[in-house]
């Protein structure tokens, strides 16, 4: 019989930031806004020496969403100024906590990682998911590739404009092209991880341009339904968002 698995808080100190859910304030908000070569400010965060890092596209939600956001971080080491956000289990608004991206991740890492089996206890994914997902001592370091929440990805209300001083979605993902994605390149360099997961195939340009500094990088090879792309010592594999899920293990499994 399969043990189930354990997954307790992991005590630390809070370096920068809040405990207990408390978020960040618009001031913050919009000096994050405007620092995106030197911020991870709408990313999930966790282990940031993990082997595995998944990347998602942006958050869902709006401003009052991102305002409730629990702000706690932990500093890197290259660069040294980089905070390497992340959460602990009462950093986790309610409404978070069911999250469907969120439990199907956790779903994955699971059987990754901890040898689980959804059949025997379904609800191993929500402990997972409030006391490790995203801690600091997370088997994943989880990454957006936009900084702003949008309820979907065409959205962009009045909120959004004012505080990223875009008018347009697109000319906010330009920013984060030439702002935001050379520090994930670097990032990648630094730390070398053994995969990055993106999810959205329809995003590919964008995941590739993020992670190898190339639009149209070369597929090196095909696994199930994941496409394979090689970049220094880290492959980076793209998959369809709708599979994201226990369901993908096997073919992630082989590449860790």
């Amino acid at each position: 019989m399969r043990r189930r698995p354990a997954f307790l808080p992991i005590a630390g100190r809070v370096y920068h930031g809040s405990v207990g859910g408390e978020g960040v304030n618009k001031d913050e908000i919009r000096r994050e806004l405007g620092r995106l070569h030197r911020s991870l400010f709408g990313c999930d965060g966790g282990n940031i020496r993990a082997k595995l890092w998944v990347c998602g596209i942006e958050w869902g939600g709006d401003l009052q969403a991102l305002c409730h956001y629990p702000n706690q971080s932990y500093p890197g080491t290259t660069p040294t100024s980089l905070q390497i956000p992340y959460r602990t289990e009462r950093g986790v608004p309610d409404a978070w906590r069911s999250s469907r991206y969120d439990l199907c991740l956790a779903g994955l890492c699971l059987r990754l990682f901890h040898d689980w089996q959804p059949e025997q206890d379904r609800s191993c994914r929500q402990t997972y998911l409030l006391h490790r997902l995203y801690n600091k001592n997370s088997d994943i370091f989880k990454l957006n590739l936009y900084s702003y929440p949008c309820p979907n990805v065409k959205t962009w209300d009045e909120d959004a404009k004012e505080f990223t001083r875009c008018e347009k979605k697109p000319h906010f993902r330009d920013r984060c092209k030439s702002e935001r994605f050379p520090l994930v390149v670097a990032l990648l360099k630094s730390y070398k991880p053994k995969v990055v997961l993106c999810t959205g195939t329809s995003y590919r340009p964008a995941f590739l341009t993020a992670f190898t500094g190339e639009a149209c990088a070369t597929l090196q090879a095909r696994q199930g339904c994941l496409e394979i792309y090689q970049t220094g010592h880290t492959k980076v594999v793209i998959a369809p968002f709708r599979r994201l899920g226990s369901s993908l293990a096997e073919d992630v499994k082989r590449l860790l």
